[in-house]
């Protein structure tokens, strides 16, 4: 193992722990942005489309997809209002995706 990283188990997730960016990662992290993206991308939206809609920053919806930011609730009840799903179906998607990884 990489003596800058590190593996922590927690129930159903595995957090990277890096030691010169310090930045973690869960699996369902990184499942919500793929499934933001595919979300987004199903309701035919660019990523400045959502955040116009949602009332958001187009940067934010990117790191959002690209893993590096996780959303607030508020966030995240108005991105999933901009695209027409509930936040329990998105949330849903990523739980089922997260337990078969």
């Amino acid at each position: 193992m990489n003596p800058e990283q590190q593996w922590s188990a927690a129930p159903e997730t595995k957090t990277i722990v890096s030691g010169q960016q310090g930045k973690n990662r869960t699996t369902s992290s990184i499942m919500f942005g793929e499934e933001l993206q595919k979300a987004r991308k199903t309701a035919r939206m660019t990523q400045e489309e959502l955040a116009a809609k949602a009332g958001l920053h187009p940067t934010y919806i990117s790191l959002l997809e690209r893993n590096r930011k996780s959303p607030t609730l508020d966030s995240l009840f108005r991105i999933c209002r901009a695209l027409g799903i509930s936040a329990s179906s998105l949330i849903e998607k990523v739980e089922k995706n997260s337990v078969h990884s």
